[in-house]
């Protein structure tokens, strides 16, 4: 009996994609179910709470840490028409009574662009940050002394890709992917906490 290729090809086809989305379906699964175990980890540790979210919701961890507010949660963003990323982030409150504002952003060829046609863009006179980071600060004071407090420094140029914002009284920081490395997101918790403190003490 001849083998009639063009009859089993759509067969092929379908088992083929059918294969695809099973496969990407248990993949996201254990990424997910890494996800929370490490945000279960990082709750407990630190005395927060875990939701584990549901079909339609993501997880979150949320709680008081160090005396503020917290909450850890992923979010969808999406980049054209087709197009959309998860991301993974951290909101901490502040007593920003000054009403300092700050966005620290990493340098890259749009920012540097950016900067030549006369973004601000606050120079600390340290190289490798000024090399790194693009840096908005109100006032300009602010960050120069954030990047001066011992260990500050250091943790923040550590924090690869950096996207921190703070605003009114949130600090809010986000990273692109889920992040699922418990410790990973405790050294996040503690830098992102150490400088709503400096907010708070030298705002």
């Amino acid at each position: 009996m001849d083998f009639n290729l063009a009859a089993v090809f759509p067969v092929l086809f379908c088992l083929l994609v059918i294969a695809l989305f099973v496969s990407a379906a248990v993949l996201g699964y254990l990424r997910s179910q890494k996800r929370n175990v490490a945000w279960q980890e990082l709750a407990t540790r630190n005395g927060l709470q875990f939701e584990p979210g549901g079909m339609l919701s993501y997880p979150s961890v949320s709680g008081m840490y160090r005396g503020r507010n917290l909450l850890l949660k992923n979010i969808r963003r999406s980049h054209g028409k087709e197009n959309s990323k998860t991301y993974t982030q951290f909101i901490i409150s502040l007593d920003n009574r000054t009403g300092v504002q700050l966005g620290l952003y990493e340098e890259n060829a749009l920012s540097g662009l950016g900067k030549a046609l006369g973004m601000q863009d606050v120079r600390t006179g340290d190289e490798t940050v000024d090399k790194r980071f693009i840096i908005k600060s109100q006032p300009e004071e602010f960050a120069l002394r954030l990047f001066t407090s011992p260990g500050l420094r250091e943790r923040l140029l550590q924090i690869q890709p950096i996207n921190l914002t703070i605003k009114d009284n949130e600090l809010t920081f986000e990273q692109r992917g889920v992040l699922s490395d418990v410790d990973r997101l405790q050294f996040l918790l503690h830098v992102l906490t150490a400088v709503a403190e400096h907010v708070d003490h030298k705002g």
